[in-house]
């Protein structure tokens, strides 16, 4: 697995890149005539020019040196001039003006054309946010910030929703924070941005982790794993040690999920769930999943697993299932295309060990034979389909 990107949030440029800018007459000054014969006393007009340049107040270069209608910039938020304003006023209000003057910023700095390092200052960071916050557009922001994350994280409707509004409750703040200090390129505060917006928004998480492990397997792994560990997980990369790996393995639910991996792997062998669960078996879940960690396609234990799930024996090898005949019963293909993937997946489940999976699966086909027509369930049903399907039979067999 890779690590979480670490530009998958909007682009906001530091304010210190704004505030680092020269004016539009200084550089229109500093530019030789097209006509000139002295290119020295051009150079001593264009310093005079600069020397004797009047700087305006601090709010006016603050709002000057903001791009108007940049997207990059604070993630479209200077939408026009007075939006700009607006944001300056607001900072320097904030901060006050002597504060700046302390923090290196001036009209005559904005104006110098230096490049300078942006001051780690908590009241400076936080009244520029907080003039965002109360100037910008809000909802574009938001929509930026939503549109630039599905590009890396499913993004359905309802978490789309749910992440507009955990912005709104201040998740915004934070990124706007970290991005004017430029700390959100370090995985440190990527793994807590994600640990707020999985923990805020759960069909986020669930939705991601689905593309890797399967819905039914997502759902059972967020039920059963700590957003922490999640994160750690789907942030390990290739520079990991085995160490590592063994212990993000170790994190994983397999007891409680077992068809985690089926559902990853099912794809690989024709949807056959069946001899999926098997070879599952036959390798062992943990192996599987750190073969995947440390980037081995394990060919030669697959190959071995496939063909003694196919040609092999196992616990029910031989036991064949003796079709029912009566009225309501399936055809004997029908029923025992059921066994055959019905047993072994049975068996995988610890909590089902004191029962004979080949009894077990018998007593949910005998009770669902009788509801559920055989056509429909192998034509019209998908997996899921099929498991909500012989779920009531399932409890039934359990009393």
């Amino acid at each position: 697995m890779k690590r979480l990107p670490l530009c998958l949030l909007m682009s906001i440029c530091m304010i210190g890149a704004a505030c680092s800018g020269s004016s539009t007459e200084s550089t229109s000054t500093t530019e030789a005539p097209v006509d000139t014969e002295a290119p020295a006393v051009t150079e001593t007009t264009a310093e005079e020019s600069i020397e004797t340049e009047e700087p305006g107040s601090l709010t006016e270069e603050l709002a000057k040196a903001m791009p108007v209608g940049d997207e990059e910039f604070l993630s479209g938020a200077v939408d026009s001039e007075e939006t700009a304003l607006c944001i300056a006023t607001e900072v320097v209000s904030s901060v006050g003006e002597n504060k700046l003057a302390e923090l290196g910023i001036t009209p005559a700095s904005i104006n110098s054309g230096v490049d300078s390092a942006f001051p780690d200052d908590e009241s400076l960071i936080s009244g520029i946010a907080g003039a965002v916050e109360k100037c910008g557009d809000l909802e574009s922001i938001n929509q930026n910030l939503i549109f630039g994350l599905s590009m890396f994280v499913p993004m359905e409707p309802a978490g789309a929703e749910c992440l507009d509004s955990l912005l709104d409750e201040g998740l915004r703040v934070e990124i706007l924070k970290g991005q004017t200090t430029g700390i959100t390129e370090t995985q440190e505060w990527l793994d807590g941005f994600f640990i707020t917006l999985f923990t805020g928004c759960p069909e986020i998480l669930t939705s991601t982790v689905a593309d890797i492990f399967g819905e039914s397997g997502a759902a059972c792994m967020v039920e059963n794993m700590e957003t922490e560990d999640l994160v750690m997980i789907f942030g390990a990369g290739e520079e990991e040690t085995p160490e590592q790996d063994a212990y993000f393995a170790s994190l994983i639910p397999w007891d409680a999920c077992p068809d985690i991996l089926i559902s990853m792997l099912a794809p690989f062998f024709d949807d056959d769930y069946a001899l999926t669960s098997c070879i599952i078996e036959e390798i062992g879940s943990e192996t599987i999943y750190q073969l995947m960690l440390s980037g081995d396609d394990g060919d030669d234990l697959y190959t071995d697993a496939y063909m003694n799930c196919l040609f092999g024996g196992g616990e029910d090898a031989g036991r064949e299932w003796e079709p029912i005949e009566t009225e309501w019963a399936w055809s004997s293909d029908g029923q025992e295309g059921f066994m055959a993937g019905c047993s072994p997946i049975m068996s995988l489940i610890p909590e089902l060990s004191l029962y004979d999976p080949m009894d077990l699966c018998g007593c949910i086909l005998t009770g669902m034979m009788k509801d559920v027509d055989e056509m429909e369930y192998y034509v019209n049903m998908d997996q899921d389909g099929r498991d909500a399907a012989a779920e009531p039979y399932f409890a039934e067999c359990m009393v």
